[in-house]
């Protein structure tokens, strides 16, 4: 953009800094079925939602099937 007052050409600034927005529980599932891993940080996100009562049956399901895959070796765990 050209600036009137001083002639000069403004661009807009990016915030390289900002995170990328928290996946959704859904794609976090089906990223970690399909690749068979599990960071410690998404398995402390699974243990957090647990916790809230504000989650339907369907994901508290899907929570524990996930745990029961960790607990099982189906899944590995990194970090």
């Amino acid at each position: 953009m050209l600036d009137s007052s001083n002639g000069r050409v403004e661009y807009p600034t990016v915030n390289l800094s900002a995170k990328p927005p928290k996946a959704t529980f859904e794609e976090m599932f089906a990223r970690v079925w399909k690749v068979g891993t599990i960071t410690r940080h998404e398995r402390t996100r699974l243990a957090a939602l647990l916790l809230q009562e504000s989650i339907s049956l369907e994901e508290r399901a899907s929570i524990d099937r996930l745990l029961h895959a960790i607990r099982r070796g189906w899944l590995q765990v990194i970090d």
